[in-house]
């Protein structure tokens, strides 16, 4: 594995490399410094920084170390990296082997969600679990004393319990076997660990006396707290469990889903809010709110460059995002009514789970998602054209994806910060710029028709988010997230569209095309190398948090799938050709086949104001006779539904049967070469129509 690690690092090391070298021959051909690339500046040094950054951290490794065990599992903790509070206890079971929680910390954090999954040595967590079994086994069989079997046997009974319990049809009996066999009948967890066996085996009746001992004992009280919870819970017992969230201890020892049930039904909004923000921001550290802000302000900037013919203000596109950012809370009791009260959730069943993720998922965040787009419309005067209604709808739904973002990082760690940015925070404005993209064809395209458009495209925007979420959440289907990912890869190319229309109808009338000169590669050059910041930061952060092993496992395996993404986003989401009035079709599946994958709209714009010299072919012809000749390219003009001809406005007219030709018109011969004056390009040579006629085409001609 470190082999393929390394090889497949170099490969990527190799591409950049050549990349950076193909850019510093064409900054040294036009002579402009080494430093600079030109449009592609900003990804150049991207890839450089994190290039160096790899390097650094791969010569100077870093790994989190601790004196003091008890520090490592606080840090563990705190940044949720089970493994190293595995180790701490583990430190502090060879310390003090006769405390009973040295022995469950250790058991209970190896078999903790999500070690198994993300730490950086597997091998790591296999080693333990096996240093765990023989640890206790030796002490079990061979333990000088007493005390020291009943160690023996209650780290056994742990390590089978916590063993089955993920496990959906689990066999206790052998754990509660050797909690049986503990002499020391009032030793911390016995009676704890015998109630869990009773509990999945036999049901809450023979459990409850067991946890009821424990917490008599002055035991492991919060463990026994948290399941008698959930037993006055099923059993209707509102009063004792009511009882137990008045304590304060008792309180914090309660399963959250637990509390929010009971706040719920109590409707005591104020616990049920103060439940969330105390507890699912509890590992949220310095480092994952600033990876969730990039990620928004890399967005906000691309957007902000794509709707630069009538920009949106700073403040404005804050207030957007601030609004959609406090509106994103409303989902917490949204999602808590369809549970409790509609009793509506996912399951696991295949039919529940699609229907839930489109009445439930897609339909709640796309109307979550539409409140600050509907405030912005209807209350202030932000709102003037086409690609305004996109832009609020995007920035609304960045809000949303940000507040989003800082819970995902909070539970799941750094390591999904370039998945939220590549993947969740595009998926989002998607799906709100679809129906705000139903108010623009209500009123622009279709005028009047605002009832039809809008509704429809919401739909469309709660089906396809729906959809989206299915094929990740429901486990049965989950093995098709390829699926997914296609979708997520035609939603790029729709969102790119609709960005297009909605700019090709926010351009005044009369405005010169060399003002609408989408500078494509310097966006692309934005796009791509902000994203590659994101990695940059997450691999950083990463390697100071956790470690440069568990950094490279996870720059490794982020950037195969995200370099793609990468790539794909950078070049389909800034293939814009801004046509003043025109409706572009939809793109859905075009640019996914291989032979339009790397194609790119031309900056058919930035032709116009061209001083251009034409000269005949080298072959008998019409233009031999007429030519060479000068002229400058003066407007762009759309015939037979294409838009890449150009009019050009002669410094000699043409004398052709008695008339005078003081314009032309000319398109590229090949419609994806793009006419400049740096390279001669084959143009057909065609006569300005006159009045109410057609143009005549008279030969091909050379452009320089």
């Amino acid at each position: 594995m470190d082999y393929l690690f390394y090889f497949i690092i170099f490969c990527i090391l190799g591409i950049v490399a050549y990349f950076l070298f193909t850019q510093v021959q064409e900054s040294r051909a036009q002579g402009r410094p080494f430093w600079h690339f030109g449009d592609y500046t900003l990804l150049a040094w991207s890839l450089i920084a994190l290039s160096l950054s790899f390097a650094l951290f791969n010569i100077f490794p870093h790994r989190p170390s601790f004196d003091d065990p008890e520090k490592a599992i606080r840090y563990g903790e705190r940044t949720n990296q089970p493994w190293l509070s595995a180790q701490g206890y583990r430190a502090l079971v060879e310390m003090d082997g006769e405390n009973p929680d040295h022995h469950y910390g250790w058991i209970s954090k190896h078999f903790s969600h999500g070690y198994a999954e993300r730490v950086a040595d597997v091998q790591q967590y296999d080693i333990e679990g096996t240093a765990i079994f023989s640890h206790y086994t030796q002490l079990s069989e061979n333990g000088e004393t007493s005390a020291q079997r009943d160690i023996g046997n209650l780290g056994l009974g742990l390590y089978y319990m916590f063993r089955e319990l993920p496990q959906t049809y689990a066999d206790f009996g052998m754990a509660r076997s050797y909690f049986e066999r503990v002499e020391n009948k009032e030793l911390k967890y016995r009676n704890y660990g015998i109630a869990m066996c009773m509990l999945y085996d036999f049901g809450a009746e023979l459990a409850e006396p067991h946890f009821n001992e424990e917490i008599r004992l002055e035991g492991f009280k919060a463990g026994a707290w948290n399941r008698l919870g959930w037993i006055y819970d099923f059993g209707g017992r509102t009063q004792e469990l009511r009882e137990l969230i008045s304590e304060k201890e008792s309180r914090r020892a309660l399963d959250f889903n637990l509390l929010r049930k009971f706040y719920y039904q109590q409707a005591d909004l104020l616990s049920f809010y103060g439940l969330y923000f105390g507890t699912k921001f509890d590992t949220l550290d310095w480092f994952g709110t600033l990876g969730a802000l990039f990620v928004l302000l890399i967005w906000l900037v691309f957007l902000h460059r794509v709707g630069f013919i009538v920009p949106l203000r700073g403040w404005q596109s804050a207030l957007c995002v601030g609004i959609g950012f406090l509106a994103a809370m409303l989902a917490w009791i949204i999602y808590a009514f369809y549970e409790y009260t509609l009793k509506f959730e996912l399951n696991g069943e295949i039919l529940n789970d699609a229907l839930y993720c489109f009445l439930g998922i897609g339909l709640i965040e796309e109307v979550i998602k539409l409140i600050p787009f509907l405030v912005i419309l209807y209350f202030t005067d932000i709102i003037k054209k086409p690609i305004h209604y996109i832009m609020v709808a995007c920035f609304s739904a960045l809000g949303f994806a940000f507040f989003e973002n800082l819970l995902y990082i909070s539970q799941d760690g750094l390591s999904v910060i370039h998945a939220r940015a590549l993947m969740a925070a595009v998926a989002h404005m998607v799906s709100s710029a679809l129906i705000a993209y139903g108010f623009i064809l209500g009123r622009y395209r279709y005028p009047g028709k605002l009832w039809l458009w809008v509704p429809l495209m919401f739909l469309i925007s709660v089906l396809a988010h729906g959809f989206y979420d299915f094929w990740l959440l429901n486990a049965a289907v989950r093995r098709f997230f390829l699926l997914t990912f296609l979708f997520y890869l035609s939603e790029v190319l729709v969102f790119a569209s609709i960005l297009n229309n909605a700019l090709n109808q926010s351009v005044e009338q009369g405005t010169p095309e060399r003002q609408l000169e989408l500078k494509t590669g310097r966006l692309t050059s934005l796009l791509s190398g902000g994203l590659v910041l994101v990695f940059l930061f997450e691999f950083m952060s990463l390697c100071l948090v956790y470690g440069t092993e568990y950094g490279n496992k996870t720059l490794f395996s982020g950037f195969i799938s995200g370099g793609y993404l990468i790539f794909f986003l950078s070049m389909r989401l800034p293939n814009i050709d801004i046509v003043p009035g025109e409706w572009a079709p939809i793109e859905f599946f075009t640019g996914l086949l291989p032979s339009h994958f790397a194609s790119r709209k031309l900056n058919l714009n930035s032709v116009v104001g061209l001083e251009l010299e034409f000269h005949a072919l080298a072959r008998p012809g019409p233009l031999r006779a007429l030519l060479p000749r000068k002229g400058q390219v003066i407007r762009r003009e759309k015939l037979g539904g294409y838009s890449g001809w150009f009019v050009v406005q002669l410094s000699e007219p043409l004398q052709l049967g008695g008339q005078s030709h003081p314009h032309i018109l000319i398109r590229a011969k090949n419609k994806s070469e793009l006419i400049s004056n740096e390279s001669p390009v084959i143009v057909a040579f065609c006569l300005f129509p006159q009045a109410g006629g057609k143009y005549l085409f008279m030969d091909w001609a050379i452009a320089k």
